[in-house]
């Protein structure tokens, strides 16, 4: 089976800058906006997910893609030169800075500022790329 998304419907929610690589394996989900690098240089690896959404989880007694969503107003915005290792997922109204490193196989739930190192599950900040 595959899908058709035509490039006016896929412009209205995902924008990409010049020299940005996509590995195989990803998914992007985004009821509003995926934003990856409009300037330049944002490298995601393998198995990358992307969504700027996710589902709540309140009642037990029904399934999970029946209940409501978190939020359906945000974007997931990664700046210029920004690299996601492989196997990372990134849910959530996010922003990740310009220049940063998002390791493998980390859970990013909030903000990234620029030229960070993040790691884990969650995601949590371990360095910084202009350390020497």
């Amino acid at each position: 089976m595959s899908l058709h998304i035509s490039p006016e419907t896929a412009a209205k929610f995902m924008r990409f800058g010049q020299n940005n690589a996509i590995h195989a394996g990803g998914q992007f989900y985004h009821p509003e906006e995926i934003v990856i690098g409009l300037e330049k240089n944002v490298k995601l690896g393998r198995r990358v997910f992307i969504s700027d959404t996710d589902h709540v989880y309140q009642d037990i007694g029904k399934p999970i893609l029946t209940q409501d969503l978190t939020e359906t107003t945000g974007r997931v915005w990664i700046g210029e030169g920004t690299i996601i290792e492989h196997g990372v997922v990134i849910s959530g109204n996010i922003s990740i800075g310009p220049g940063s490193l998002i390791r493998a196989n980390s859970l990013v739930e909030q903000d990234i500022p620029a030229n960070s190192i993040a790691e884990g599950i969650p995601a949590r900040i371990v360095g910084s790329c202009t350390d020497k």
